[in-house]
């Protein structure tokens, strides 16, 4: 009590400074979740996709060759495979921005190696069904919203500071 009494003036005010940064994560933990999110919540949001369309067809009439024709020889410009692109864009930006998070650092590399893992898997799980320059854009699409999910969390974090 006696120190707040004999105060210098021209001494200046202390405060009690917190460093609110959390330190980095793992860069292993982070492309795992973003692994997790977007090859996972793709599968699963393809899937539900897929049983919406399927009941969509089903209830336009059409027979369950008709509807497995249909399934199996989607292109990803028609009106189902733009909505089921668009929904694993979703996935890998949400996968990016996790994954920055996770990593909680100023680059983008866990994202970047995200990124690359998921464009493979891709790739792969297309089984040479569709052209080179189809699976080229694709892979750059798949790069940019991982990519711009850890800049969205770059963005929140630098207004936070």
């Amino acid at each position: 009590m006696y120190h707040r009494l004999v105060h210098n003036p021209y001494e200046p005010p202390r405060a009690d400074v917190i460093d609110k940064r959390k330190p980095p994560g793992s860069l292993v933990k982070a492309v795992a979740v973003g692994v997790a999110i977007d090859i996972g919540g793709t599968a699963l949001v393809s899937f539900a996709t897929v049983v919406i369309y399927a009941a969509l067809l089903t209830s336009r009439g059409q027979t369950s060759d008709q509807i497995k024709q249909a399934i199996d020889t989607l292109v990803p410009w028609s009106g189902f495979g733009l909505i089921a692109s668009l929904l694993g864009c979703l996935m890998s930006m949400l996968a990016g921005y996790q994954s920055a998070a996770v990593a909680n650092r100023t680059n983008y590399l866990a994202p970047g190696i995200l990124s690359v893992i998921s464009t493979a898997v891709g790739a792969y799980a297309g089984g040479g069904s569709f052209p080179a320059w189809v699976v080229l854009a694709l892979s750059g699409i798949t790069v940019a919203m991982t990519l711009s999910g850890a800049w969205l969390y770059m963005r929140h974090v630098a207004r936070r500071t």
